[in-house]
């Protein structure tokens, strides 16, 4: 006898094809509102369904999504954390930082100089 669902999907999830859209519309911004409404779901049944798939909440994965790329243009490109901030999609430096630190175990501009590679460090502090 064969599953009646796939079994990727994790019983009361989202639908791949969900879990795409949904994280693509929050990528760009979009409420969680909205993005229910695309799902043809509520609110709440979205962040549950979507926490039941991914496994963090649809904040918090917006959230670690936001820290990742800040991560790659602390060490990638030497534009000030303000920048940065603003680019991530944070309200302010300090929103950025509180929240960078939170998630990380240290403030960005501590982050940045401890994994940036020797010569450019030593290029900084000269």
């Amino acid at each position: 006898m064969q599953p009646l669902t796939d079994p990727l999907i994790a019983r009361g999830g989202l639908a791949p094809w969900q879990v795409h859209a949904a994280k693509q519309m929050l990528a760009e911004r979009l409420s969680c509102t909205e993005v229910a409404a695309a799902c043809n779901l509520s609110r709440g049944h979205f962040s549950k369904a979507f926490k039941q798939s991914t496994g963090q909440s649809p904040y918090a994965w917006l959230t670690a999504q936001r820290i990742e790329r800040a991560c790659g243009l602390l060490l990638a490109r030497d534009i000030p954390v303000v920048e940065i901030a603003a680019e991530c999609g944070f309200a302010d430096q300090s929103h950025f930082t509180r929240t960078f630190a939170r998630h990380v175990g240290a403030p960005p501009v501590h982050w940045r100089r401890a994994h940036l590679p020797w010569p450019s460090r030593a290029g900084a502090q000269a």
